[in-house]
């Protein structure tokens, strides 16, 4: 008896992520999802940009990192306003990147940067972790029911 298993790749390679826009169709529970990231995304833009001069004359690197983050949650937010699949993955991406920093600077520190360790309670802090968490939360929502169908 000869079986022969066929397997279907739903993620998308990272090559296909550059190619043409994958767009993707609307419905009411879309629409709530793409106004829950860029709620998520915009709040963490605007919370890296109100502290970039800061970081810029505490640790230089920081703030480019902060400039870079905000340039791609902005990015992020024209590509899911433009119905590109490409904007959910670079926004949880970034999102997902700025927890894990978060998480870094207030256990080990970073390079030139130990201040932070232990103030998890820091308000704006706080606020970012809750703007990143929707934007991770609702982007592995919609990936994982909504762009991973057969």
């Amino acid at each position: 008896m000869n079986t022969t298993t066929t397997t279907t790749n739903t993620a998308p390679s990272p090559a296909s992520l550059l190619k043409q826009p994958a767009k993707y169709d609307r419905n009411p529970g879309v629409i709530a999802a793409e106004v829950g990231v860029v709620a998520g995304l915009a709040g963490t833009a605007y919370i890296h940009l109100k502290e970039l001069s800061g970081k810029f004359a505490e640790v230089p690197y920081l703030g480019v990192g902060y400039a870079l983050l905000a340039v791609a949650c902005v990015a992020a937010i024209a590509l899911i306003v433009a119905r590109d699949k490409r904007g959910w993955y670079l926004g949880g991406a970034t999102a997902l990147a700025t927890i894990i920093g978060f998480t870094l600077t207030r256990t080990v520190g970073l390079p030139g940067s130990t201040d932070d360790i232990g103030n998890w309670s820091e308000t704006i802090g706080v606020w970012s972790l809750l703007f990143e968490g929707l934007a991770v939360a609702v982007t592995a929502v919609m990936i994982t029911l909504h762009f991973r169908k057969a």
